[in-house]
């Protein structure tokens, strides 16, 4: 009988747990294995930041700033806030410890919960998981490149074939004001359409209207005028030469003249990679180029490119597709006969992890009747009991007895263990 809680989880911040956890874990360390082979270091970020940088770098009339954030006043009445993102905190971290100031390009990566306050639903909660990656100091789209074939190649990984990768180009700055004012006339022209919430939009920063999800809105999106006609002859001329590179190693794309993306501070190249296996919210992997958020943030202007991917949307992307399985370790379950050999038990299961370091040992730490500690071992879902007593004290050997199939129990040394485990 299930016991129930008068405490439960926050709404939208669920946590995973053990079982769980054995794929989480095989996902994070495939992309962080390939992170490293391209040369990437991690940096660690801290949860809580001053309100202001995201304000800054997110934009203050953003859904995230203006209904997302979770932001509340400490004891010495600053405004801190649970990091939304993990962009604004790298570049801070860079700046505030001169790590600019080394060699370029300068190539980071993190990892951790990031929070905003959503309304939980399939594929976004309000705590939620990411790996980013930042490079710092890289003017060429060969940045914007090799972020992409790092992916390529992490999807290869996971067996994960149904993804699309989405390109758009957003322009300097003159090109977003001259097509900002032709959006601007536009969404004016069919405000009726426009919820409140699209009107603020409108007032503030017309092309969030572009990343809506709402079904309408987006019919109205398809006959907005787009940004492509309105970006300069250089930015023309970098997304032509990032599209050449992505054919040059082999990477499929898809041109979408609408992706805007929801932070203010990108600009020129922006990228998304997307699914049409995980409903509205089909984003897995996004992000793009930013190279005026450095100086805006107090440092030296610097060129930058980054992107992060949902962890949660990948697990489930994996799970849903059985895309893969994760290998465990053969697990053993150590006992003893009796609680007086619990000493000389712990002694030889260190000797055997030791001796086996590809194998778990699950050390059985209980004073429970032999007759509860097999049920134990039973249940562990391990391969086989070891069980050890006055005669094998003595003896100096181990009594294994196979958990999973029909095979009598043996009596072995330690040197023998892992042939009798293979069958031999």
């Amino acid at each position: 009988m299930a016991i129930k809680s008068k405490y439960h989880a926050v709404r939208g911040m669920t946590g995973s747990l053990p079982k769980e956890n054995l794929l989480w874990r095989t996902i994070e360390d495939d992309l962080i294995q390939i992170l490293s082979s391209y040369s990437f270091q991690e940096i660690r970020l801290p949860i809580i930041e001053y309100s202001g940088i995201f304000n800054r770098s997110i934009g203050e009339s953003s859904d995230i700033v203006q209904k997302e954030m979770y932001s509340f006043t400490d004891r010495n009445g600053e405004s801190l806030t649970l990091r939304p993102e993990g962009t604004a905190g790298c570049v801070r971290a860079a700046i505030e410890n001169n790590l600019l100031s080394t060699s370029a390009p300068l190539r980071l990566w993190y990892h951790g919960p990031m929070f905003r306050y959503e309304r939980p639903q399939r594929g976004r909660q309000r705590q939620f998981h990411q790996i980013g990656l930042e490079i710092f100091g890289a003017d060429s789209v060969l940045a914007e490149t090799e972020l992409m074939v790092i992916f390529s190649r992490f999807w290869s990984s996971l067996g994960i074939s149904d993804i699309t990768l989405q390109i758009n180009s957003l322009g300097n700055q003159e090109d977003r004001q001259a097509y900002i004012k032709v959006l601007t006339d536009f969404f004016s022209n069919h405000s009726s359409k426009l919820s409140e919430h699209n009107l603020q939009k409108l007032r503030s920063n017309p092309l969030r209207i572009l990343d809506s999800k709402d079904p309408e809105i987006i019919k109205l999106i398809s006959d907005a005028p787009t940004l492509d006609n309105f970006i300069s002859d250089e930015a023309r001329a970098r997304f032509t030469d990032f599209k050449n590179l992505l054919s040059m190693v082999g990477i499929n794309f898809k041109e979408n003249n609408k992706l805007v993306r929801g932070l203010d501070y990108y600009s020129d190249i922006v990228f998304e990679w997307t699914t049409e296996s995980l409903g509205a919210q089909n984003a897995v992997c996004a992000g793009g180029r930013y190279d005026d958020l450095i100086g805006q943030l107090g440092g030296k202007h610097t060129s930058a490119v980054g992107c992060a991917v949902g962890l949660e949307r990948v697990v489930e992307l994996c799970e849903q597709k059985e895309l893969l399985k994760t290998p465990k370790m053969p697990k053993l379950f150590v006992l003893s006969t009796d609680a007086q050999y619990s000493k000389e038990l712990l002694v030889l299961c260190e000797k055997l992890r030791d001796m086996y370091p590809k194998i778990c040992f699950e050390l059985d730490i209980s004073e429970r009747s032999l007759k509860s500690k097999m049920k134990k071992a039973d249940k562990s879902e391990a391969e086989a009991a070891i069980i050890i007593g006055q005669q094998e004290i003595e003896e100096g050997t181990l009594t294994v007895r196979p958990l999973r199939n029909s095979r009598a129990q043996k009596s072995c040394n330690m040197s023998e263990l892992e042939d009798f485990l293979k069958g031999s």
